[in-house]
Parts: C-alpha cells; sequence; structure tokens
C-alpha cells in the first residue's frame, strides 16, 4: 500500500518516517518497501525492526474461592513480565489464604512467568469472606499488583431442608417435620442439643449414622398466633458448634 510520495531533485535527499501500531508485546520485524523511479534502484528495501517490553500482567484480574469448612480449596493465577521483573514478596491483605509462587516456562522470548497459588484456610468459618492478594515486584511501572480475592465457604455439617416450614397448624394439634443433618465429607459428629426458646415446639434427637442425625421436630400449642422462631442445634464439631435453622408456623384454626 502506497502511504506516500515526494519528488526528489538531482542531490536532495528526503526523510522517510514509519509508524508501527503496536499490537502485542515482544520482538518484531517487518519489511518495508520503498519504490523510486531511479532506474539502477527502482525498489529499496529496509527492515523495521525492534522489541516492545513486556508488560506486568496478572490473569485472572480477580478471584473466587470455593469450598468446605475444613478443607483447603486452592486456585492458581499466572503472572506475565519483563525478563528484568522479579517478585519481591506476596502476602493476603487479611490472612485468609496462602500464597505461594514458582517460575514456570514464559510463552514468549524475553519474558518470565510464574504460577501463583491460593490456598484458603481450613479454618475460615462458614459464609462469604472478601480479602485481597498482594504481589510487591520489581517493576517500575507496577511496583504493587493486587487482586481481589472472594472465598464462599460451607458449612461442613449440611441441613434438609435448610428451613423448617409448618404452614398452617390446627390449635392443640401436633404437626412435625423432620430435619437431616449430614456431614459433607462422610466424617462422624453429635448433635448434643436442640432448643428452640418458642412455646409449644419440641425436638427429638436420633443418630441414623455416624456421619447422620435425624432431629424429629413438632409444633403443638393451643393458642393462635404465628410461630417465627429459631431451632438452635448443639453440635461437637469445630467451629460449627452452634446450628441455627428458622422455624415458622401459623397457629389457626382453619375449616
Amino acid at each position: 500500500m502506497t502511504v506516500g510520495q515526494t519528488v526528489l531533485a538531482p542531490g536532495e535527499e528526503t526523510t522517510v518516517t514509519v509508524t508501527k501500531t503496536v499490537r502485542v508485546s515482544g520482538p518484531f520485524s517487518e519489511t518495508i518497501t520503498l519504490h523510486t523511479d531511479d532506474p539502477a534502484n527502482p525498489v529499496v528495501y529496509f527492515t523495521l525492526h525492534g522489541d516492545v517490553p513486556h508488560d506486568l500482567i496478572i490473569l485472572p484480574d480477580r478471584v473466587y474461592i470455593a469450598g468446605v469448612r475444613g478443607e483447603a480449596p486452592t486456585r492458581t493465577l499466572r503472572l506475565l513480565g519483563p525478563e528484568t521483573a522479579a517478585i519481591i514478596g506476596v502476602s493476603s491483605r487479611d490472612s485468609c489464604f496462602a500464597v505461594e509462587t514458582a517460575p514456570v516456562p514464559a510463552p514468549w522470548e524475553g519474558q518470565k512467568a510464574w504460577d501463583v497459588t491460593l490456598t484458603a484456610g481450613p479454618d475460615l468459618p462458614a459464609g462469604s469472606t472478601e480479602d485481597e492478594l498482594r504481589i510487591e515486584t520489581t517493576h517500575a511501572a507496577r511496583p504493587l499488583i493486587t487482586v481481589p480475592v472472594a472465598i464462599d465457604v460451607q458449612p461442613q455439617i449440611r441441613r434438609l431442608p435448610p428451613k423448617l416450614f409448618f404452614g398452617f397448624v390446627q390449635p392443640g394439634e401436633t404437626a412435625g417435620r423432620t430435619l437431616t443433618l449430614r456431614s459433607f465429607d462422610g466424617r462422624a459428629f453429635r448433635v448434643t442439643a436442640a432448643t428452640c426458646e418458642a412455646a409449644g415446639v419440641s425436638a427429638a434427637l436420633e443418630q441414623a449414622a455416624p456421619d447422620r442425625w435425624l432431629v424429629r421436630v413438632a409444633v403443638n400449642r393451643a393458642e393462635p398466633g404465628v410461630i417465627d422462631t429459631t431451632l438452635v442445634l448443639t453440635t461437637d464439631l469445630p467451629g460449627e458448634e452452634r446450628i441455627e435453622v428458622p422455624l415458622y408456623a401459623d397457629v389457626r384454626a382453619t375449616p
């Protein structure tokens, strides 16, 4: 493609300026063709070459870790940068996970690469936690890289159903529901108590297996009204000694 032309008188000179849009890092080489009406040199070739420094990037730029309490789920990121870059230190802002780095083969010449592995702590409480990965480097433009980390920990003891809904209950009559508690990985546990502050609610415990318990819950109250309360279960599993299960019943006379 012709991008410009000029006419030179004998003895004159000119400057050819070439501009290249760089879209990727790394070395590049491109041949430029200059056409003239000089019979001795109808075509002049020259080469445009250079090396675009690799930027320092982390992939992905945000992390989600999911697991079960008592486990140590991991997630690995890839850090890419120029050969001159180095990692000074890595850390978790709130100490919710451990960080390890390991050099790996880089995809391009003149580039460095590391795997950055995050391991969530097995003692994290059940629920959602927000933390931040911090990577200190020698890169002038990015001396500190931060990556948001979201951690979702599911409880070891699963409850089914998650809520006890009795619906309408006739005054003076007994309505029953069974709650099943089971450990996620089959570990044995004990349920030592089941309590509820609301009048008219009772619970009986039955061990169906070392890793499974049945809680038989009954509602029997003579006075009409709504029971909107919580059944509290006490276990011997560290970190999950207290399990709360919402309970709802509407005691009223219905046709």
